[in-house]
C-alpha cells in the first residue's frame, strides 16, 4: 500500500521514493489506479485509490479525495 508521507517543502515521499513536483506527474489509468511516473517512467506503481493510505496511515475512500491530496501535496 502506497502511504504518503511528507519529506521536505516541495519534496513529499510515497513510502521511500521521493516525489517532486517539479519532475513528477500523476498518472490515473482507465481502470481508475493511481501512481507517480518521473520521465514517463513509473515510479510509484499504480495502485486502487483504496489501497494508498494518507499521512496518518488511513485509506482512502474516493478516488476524488486521492487525486486532490496528490495535486495539493506534490503538484501545485
Amino acid at each position: 500500500m502506497p502511504r504518503i508521507i511528507q519529506y521536505t517543502p516541495g519534496n513529499y515521499k510515497v513510502d521511500s521514493v521521493v516525489v517532486n513536483k517539479y519532475t513528477d506527474n500523476l498518472n490515473v489509468d482507465e481502470n481508475d489506479r493511481v501512481g507517480i511516473y518521473r520521465n514517463h517512467r513509473v515510479h510509484v506503481p499504480n495502485a486502487v485509490f483504496s489501497d494508498w493510505l494518507d499521512p496518518t496511515g488511513t485509506p482512502y475512500a474516493s478516488l476524488d479525495a486521492l487525486i486532490t491530496d496528490i495535486n495539493t501535496f506534490f503538484l501545485v
